[in-house]
């Protein structure tokens, strides 16, 4: 197995030969099953699997299969349909899907284990804990102006059966377990700005909330503007940042905290109060190793940042990616002549920073890395033209049409869903695969 003080002698390379794995098929989408798959959830070690079908007419319906893998079933359609989400062990599952009702108004439904827990005018993010506790955000009272945008309303997250106080937005964000799975936070929006709720107790106002993290099961950490668009790291009665262009993304691990800032329209990365050497033109949400002692980050060059001094990569609809889904057609050219001239290709490229050097190959884009439990090994989902990989410290697989649902087994096997054109598969990159 590699250890950390290796992977720091990685370099960025090309891809060498991809990593062996050992594959399942779990589901098969029949050939005649009409629709395309949009998106797929997985269970913990593949005892269940459900797929997202886009239909020609706009529609998505879900087709899964439960414990009995010859027992298949496929739902009515539905305008909006969620990706669907399993619980950390696999025993639950939950989705929501809404349809138009009226000219100016949605229902929307949320889902568990088969069952319809309540209907919205609209529901957002949903998330379990740890501990398989669903928490999800929806509001009511919601119309749709001539332009499609929801207008007026009331905002809740409902833990359970409870729900939270009124707010009129949450913005791009989602509810934040504890990693205890026992205390719960999130992003509301009153009349006088901004607020990070924990557990029912308000702190802000703030001008915006960027990003959020638990230090550990009590303490919460998060990146806000104040009403002059100054940005700070707010821990406690802390505040960090003051000094710099700006900061944000905060992400801890072991009572260490790591958060990103700006320089000048490039993005760099601050940990245990320390700057970690470089500056690059963008940088996604850092992870922090279980102990506290490493910090790995997805970064990108040859990528012009959103706007000079401004970060934003925790929002869930950005999938903690660091950069646009970016397609073949979509990739700047490269000048001619410029391989042999030895240039920087001009489109954007994106690889891991592992305490602040680089960690394996280049890609077109990469999705936030996470560390196994202890904290040896760094994985994350890759870009490359050929499609979606899963990289684990500085090699990766070979390529899928989607990988979903990456995770560390207790016995340090990394296990992935992945969808090959109509198969869905779990992957497993066994524990000696270096």
């Amino acid at each position: 197995m590699l250890g950390v003080a290796t992977l720091l002698l990685s370099t960025c390379t090309p891809q060498a030969e991809p990593l062996v794995v050992e594959e399942r098929v779990i589901l098969e989408l029949p050939p005649d099953l009409p629709g395309q798959p949009r998106a797929f959830a997985i269970a913990t070690g593949g005892a269940r699997a459900v797929v997202v079908l886009s239909m020609e007419s706009g529609d998505s319906v879900l087709y899964q299969h439960g414990p009995d893998p010859e027992v298949v079933a496929i739902s009515p359609p539905h305008r909006f349909l969620s990706t669907p989400r399993f619980s950390a062990d696999g025993a639950q599952l939950a989705w929501v899907w809404g349809d138009p009702k009226g000219k100016d108004r949605e229902e929307w439904e949320i889902w568990l284990d088969g069952k319809l827990l309540k209907k919205w005018d609209w529901i957002g993010a949903f998330t379990f804990s740890s501990q398989g506790e669903l928490a999800y955000q929806a509001a009511d009272g919601l119309k749709l102006d001539a332009n499609g945008w929801y207008r007026g309303g009331d905002y809740y997250v409902v833990r359970g059966k409870k729900k939270s106080a009124k707010y009129s937005d949450f913005g791009p964000t989602r509810p934040w377990w504890s990693p205890d799975g026992k205390r719960l936070a999130f992003h509301g929006a009153k009349s006088n700005g901004s607020h990070v709720i924990v557990d029912g107790k308000e702190f802000g106002p703030y001008s915006w909330v960027q990003g959020f993290c638990w230090l550990d099961d009590k303490t919460a950490a998060w990146s806000a503007l104040d009403s002059s668009g100054k940005a700070r790291i707010i821990v406690g009665k802390r505040e960090l940042g003051e000094e710099r262009e700006s900061v944000g993304a905060p992400a801890a691990g072991g009572g260490a905290l790591a958060y990103l800032y700006a320089s000048r329209n490039r993005r760099g990365l601050i940990f245990r109060d320390e700057v970690v050497p470089g500056l690059y033109d963008d940088l996604g949400t850092p992870a922090v190793s279980p102990d506290g002692a490493h910090v790995v980050v997805a970064a990108a060059k040859h990528r012009q940042a959103i706007e000079a001094g401004w970060i934003m990569v925790d929002p869930s609809w950005m999938d903690g990616a660091i950069t646009w889904e970016e397609s073949e057609s979509e990739r700047t050219p490269e000048p001619e002549g410029a391989a042999a001239a030895g240039q920087t290709p001009a489109g954007p490229l994106c690889f891991l920073l592992l305490d602040g050097k680089p960690l394996g190959a280049e890609w077109m884009r990469a999705v936030q890395p996470f560390f196994s439990p202890d904290g040896k090994r760094v994985a994350a989902r890759v870009r490359s033209k050929e499609g979606w990989h899963l990289q684990l410290d500085a090699r990766a697989t070979a390529a899928y049409d989607e990988v979903a649902d990456p995770r560390f087994a207790a016995d340090g096997t990394l296990e992935f869903g992945a969808r090959r054109g109509r198969s869905i598969l779990l992957v497993r990159v066994p524990v000696a695969a270096d």
